[in-house]
């Protein structure tokens, strides 16, 4: 994965790293949900250790994810 990839969040993504979340919440909240499944963004930053920081058009927040949960989105 590198920055400018275009990825699609494979899962919920909320900011405490679980797969609850609660929708209409503010950011910065621990059940805030950055993106749904199927909600596309792009790779804005990669990690020595290959952590990606996700920009999802959505919310427009940037979010570090774990790598398994996104999906590239064919150009």
């Amino acid at each position: 994965m590198v920055v400018n990839d275009k990825v699609r969040a494979a899962c919920r993504i909320v900011e405490d790293g679980t797969k609850q979340g609660k929708k209409g919440l503010p950011f910065p909240n621990p059940e805030y949900i950055h993106a749904e499944e199927g909600d596309e963004g792009v790779v804005e930053y990669v990690s020595g250790a290959g952590i990606p920081t996700v920009r999802f058009n959505r919310t427009g927040t940037a979010t570090v994810v774990a790598p398994e949960e996104v999906d590239y989105v064919p150009m």
